[in-house]
């Protein structure tokens, strides 16, 4: 880990098993380079 770097960890429960997503981005980065980020990681979709 970096001074300023800002981390977010995100579990998930898929049936049963447990799925870590992790992003990170520095304290200095725009707005939007991190709303496109959390889109990214909200547009994910499994599928069995």
């Amino acid at each position: 880990m970096h001074p300023g770097q800002m981390n977010v960890v995100y579990i998930v429960d898929v049936n049963g098993e447990r799925l870590v997503i992790h992003t990170w981005h520095m304290a200095g980065t725009s707005a939007a380079d991190v709303a496109e980020l959390d889109a990214i990681v909200a547009s994910m979709r499994i599928a069995p």
